[in-house]
């Protein structure tokens, strides 16, 4: 009964955004700069990677920290970036100006997902760069090989998502791995529902093992503790939300002078981070990392399926 009320509420959430009035101005666009927004958490700062470079943007007050080096691949609540370095360095966690280089045999890797508390997954190159990639987790202080493949993303929970060696997405629970079929499983949200792309290329969604596929080409890159999904299809980014598709392009300012090409992280409170090109100004035709923030009237539509998700949490 709560799983029906949640899904009601995101039901009442996508048909509201679909509306002529939410499609009017749902979102406001902030320029990240040059590179991808691969990273958000749920206070709002955003992680940047642009080739060899990163930063995070904090939504809260407008600032930029610069990483010394390496691209940010993702954030997690407490503020600690995962990323890497590309070509000649291990992978690395990023917190309060300090890296802490992940025990790869000093071999090159990324780190591209971390969780609350600061277990890290991604993958490195133990026999060389290029070779096989192997994914890994790193936790306690200790790296665990998890064969060949790269690991995506990981939940609260520990729980893994990624795409083994042999191109079928798998989830990790519990040390057990299960092999999804093919295709790559890129997010996990704490319900332990993951997100990806399947082997027939549409984006898809899997729960409790069983994939649904969402109806059309594309990938999906993230998912909120409310199951609303974003990614990109070939049209534009997009938001997934009670088993309605909207082009988040459709959503945004159309003279704010960009267009949305994918959508990698969405964070709680409904903001959505990711990459699109600028169409006028300075930059025009540019690759910039963007941050969509939701206006005052969709932030109460938003409301309404975090409530429920509080709700679910408090009856647990």
């Amino acid at each position: 009964m709560v799983t029906l009320r949640i899904a009601l509420a995101v039901t009442v959430l996508a048909a509201a955004l679909c509306s002529p009035a939410a499609a009017a101005v749902a979102y406001t666009v902030t320029d990240l700069g040059p590179g991808n927004a691969r990273g958000i958490n749920d206070a709002g700062q955003v992680a940047v990677a642009y080739a060899v470079n990163g930063w995070v943007y904090n939504s809260s007050n407008g600032t930029t920290t610069y990483l010394i080096d390496g691209a940010a691949c993702a954030i997690n609540n407490p503020g600690q970036v995962a990323g890497g370095m590309p070509g000649w360095a291990p992978p690395f966690i990023y917190s309060n100006g300090a890296y802490t280089w992940l025990p790869t045999g000093n071999n090159y890797g990324y780190a591209n997902g971390i969780n609350n508390a600061g277990q890290a997954v991604g993958s490195y190159y133990p026999s060389g760069y290029p070779g096989t990639s192997y994914a890994f987790l790193y936790s306690n202080g200790q790296l665990t090989n998890l064969g060949s493949g790269t690991a995506w993303g990981i939940n609260n929970s520990g729980q893994i998502a990624g795409q083994n060696g042999a191109g079928d997405a798998f989830i990790r629970s519990g040390g057990k791995t299960t092999d999804l079929g093919a295709g790559a499983a890129y997010a996990i949200n704490d319900s332990g529902v993951a997100v990806g792309q399947n082997g027939a290329g549409d984006a898809c969604i899997w729960v409790g093992g069983a994939m649904t596929d969402l109806g059309f080409a594309g990938c999906a890159y993230g998912i909120n503790g409310v199951g609303q999904v974003v990614g990109g299809n070939g049209t534009g980014a997009f938001l997934y939300s009670g088993g309605v598709m909207t082009n988040l392009n459709t959503l945004i300012d159309p003279v704010s002078g960009w267009t949305l090409e994918c959508a990698y992280g969405i964070n709680d409170n409904g903001q959505i981070c990711g990459y699109g090109r600028e169409t006028a100004g300075p930059m025009m035709g540019s690759t910039e990392g963007f941050l969509l923030t939701p206006e005052p009237a969709t932030m109460g539509l938003l409301g309404l399926g975090l409530a429920a998700l509080i709700a679910r949490r408090k009856r647990k």
